[in-house]
């Protein structure tokens, strides 16, 4: 796996609502499961029923060994990238020629040229958000696109990786924030995704507090509500202290912050102890800049 990404777009009216994918592949696989085998109980509805067939699809998961999907929920706008992701050419479009201005850099401050990965989050965040470039100028042999997004920030894992005799960069997560989308999609992902739809940050719960999750507050993955109180953090360092209300809802809600494969994490009280900047210097210790 070469790394992640995930973007944010806040909705261009109110800047605590943003827009969020449900997650389905759970859900897909039980339907997979259920047409390869039977089902025992042919008087039930199974679209009527939904929840009784899913648990017996989770029984026969454990008993036969079979590892479970991730459990479905809401979530940020992004995925995970594998390798091709990073070889895929992005500067041909049949005859013409592609041309891309500049992404802004809002830890380097300034614009810096696309790169593979930005060239990634743009597929994706199109696949399951909507549209994030514009058309700026098109000529017979030529297109040039304005990307709608920033990057955030970058965490570099290792110098290099090598696929085959060629030696790439290696990345974990890589953060965008979205500043316009053209068009937001109508449907989702077939297997994937439901169509995008704008959350309220204080509606937001820990997906696997089922039984604790107070009434009208929507399951969202546990490490993409630390990722968006990273960004939260970022733009109060910037001087947008109206998220300070929604930063401290999502600190008390998602006491459990786990950021990186190595082992990165803050217990509840740590969160609670941060205050200012504390929990982002951390999370950017020792991080490279591009």
């Amino acid at each position: 796996m070469a790394g992640m990404v995930m973007g944010v777009y806040f909705h261009p009216e109110d800047p605590l609502k943003f827009l969020s994918v449900w997650n389905i592949k759970t859900e897909t696989a039980i339907k997979e499961f259920l047409t390869k085998n039977k089902f025992p109980y042919a008087d039930i509805d199974i679209e009527k029923d939904w929840q009784r067939a899913a648990k017996w699809v989770k029984i026969q998961w454990r008993e036969k060994g079979i590892r479970t999907p991730k459990s479905d929920a809401y979530g940020l706008i992004g995925g995970m990238l594998e390798n091709f992701d990073f070889l895929e050419s992005a500067n041909k479009l049949g005859e013409k020629k592609i041309i891309w201005e500049p992404i802004w850099d809002m830890e380097q401050n300034r614009y810096v040229p696309m790169r593979d990965v930005d060239f990634a989050f743009n597929r994706e965040f199109g696949e399951e958000g909507g549209q994030a470039w514009k058309v700026i100028k098109e000529t017979d042999d030529a297109i040039c696109y304005k990307p709608l997004f920033s990057r955030v920030l970058v965490r570099r894992t290792a110098d290099t990786h090598t696929i085959g005799k060629e030696a790439f960069m290696a990345y974990e997560n890589f953060l965008y924030i979205v500043n316009e989308v053209v068009a937001v999609n109508e449907s989702g992902v077939p297997g994937e995704t439901r169509a995008p739809e704008f959350l309220s940050i204080f509606d937001l719960s820990p997906e696997l507090n089922y039984h604790k999750r107070p009434a009208g507050k929507v399951p969202f993955y546990r490490k993409h509500g630390s990722v968006l109180m990273l960004l939260l953090q970022k733009l109060i360092r910037d001087g947008k202290a109206d998220y300070q209300e929604a930063l401290a809802y999502l600190q008390k809600t998602f006491p459990q912050v786990e950021l990186h494969k190595e082992g990165l994490a803050y217990t509840p009280g740590e969160i609670e102890a941060a205050t200012g900047d504390d929990l982002w210097e951390k999370f950017t210790k020792g991080i490279q800049k591009l």
